[in-house]
């Protein structure tokens, strides 16, 4: 299942490349603050997890997660951190940004975690076949899928890692 959702990410970043090649744009960014709001996950490929939280505030959650049942229990995460997000076209920025994964090879945790002033991401906006998406890196597959809560999180996740 995980080679799965590895094709099944990368059908959704060719997919977001097409459009933006041929379409002749890229993917339209929130319209309004409250769009992109909400709780986004990553499956790192050595078994963690990473869980973006976006709050209407302006505020994010940034965890990093040992397991799926960890994330689906609500346990400690090995990792947080806290900061601010804004919009800008299609792009979230978020500062006072941590790195727990390398975006560029996001396999395996970055020890010690390192901060970064500033990163940004591209935003995809929902479909009918996809919630949105935090679009880190299209090259490394590093993109989070929008969920609708812990329990929808966990399922896909674990069907990710089958």
């Amino acid at each position: 299942m995980r080679g799965i959702l590895n094709n099944q990410m990368r059908q959704l970043a060719l997919i977001i490349l097409c459009l933006s090649v041929f379409g002749g744009c890229t993917p339209r960014g929130p319209k309004t603050p409250a769009e992109p709001i909400g709780e986004y996950v990553f499956p790192v490929r050595n078994g963690d997890v990473e869980v973006i939280i976006l709050q209407a505030n302006f505020a994010y959650r940034h965890e990093l997660y040992s397991s799926i049942d960890s994330y689906r229990q609500g346990s400690s995460p090995v990792y947080t951190n806290t900061g601010t997000w804004y919009y800008k076209g299609n792009t979230l920025g978020f500062s006072e940004w941590v790195e727990f994964i390398n975006y560029l090879q996001p396999i395996k945790r970055t020890e010690p975690p390192e901060p970064v002033a500033k990163i940004d991401c591209g935003w995809v906006a929902p479909t009918r076949h996809a919630d949105a998406i935090l679009l880190f890196s299209e090259s490394a597959n590093y993109l989070f899928l929008r969920v609708k809560d812990r329990h929808e999180g966990a399922r896909i996740l674990t069907e990710a890692t089958k």
